[in-house]
């Protein structure tokens, strides 16, 4: 015996003498593939999304070599965003990396804190020329 489904994938006009009893068959194929689908769709998304690790502020610090205070005017503006949890921040590491790999090398982030690296004082020290400024 045929069934519904069979006849709509070849196609071509027939004239059908339905049941109740087919009508509910073909409605319970449809959801079970429908579903089936949705399902592998939802296993495959999930595979393709890792699991979000998180830093602390301390950390994340250390990587860029700045102050908390920096970090808390780069969440200002929206450079880098913090997630509470309790009552401490914690940054996304993929947020964290997409930071550390668009800065150059040779950058260094300094205006935000008072506190300043040796590379900080260095450029500082020596004037557009490389010449060392006297003062």
């Amino acid at each position: 015996m045929i069934d519904i489904m069979s006849l709509t994938r070849m196609g071509g006009q027939v004239a059908l003498t339905v049941t109740p009893e087919d009508l509910h068959h073909f409605a319970e194929m449809l959801l079970m593939k429908s579903r089936k689908e949705w399902e592998e769709k939802i296993e495959s998304a999930r595979k393709d999304e890792q699991e979000e690790t998180f830093l602390t502020t301390d950390e994340v610090c250390r990587i860029f070599n700045v102050c908390p205070a920096t970090l808390w005017q780069w969440h200002r503006t929206g450079y880098l965003q913090h997630i509470k949890f309790g009552n401490k921040n914690m940054y996304p590491a993929s947020a964290v990396k997409a930071i550390t790999n668009a800065r150059s090398l040779n950058e260094t982030v300094s205006g935000y804190c008072k506190r300043t690296s040796k590379v900080d004082k260095e450029m500082q020290k020596t004037d557009t020329n490389g010449r060392k400024e006297d003062k």
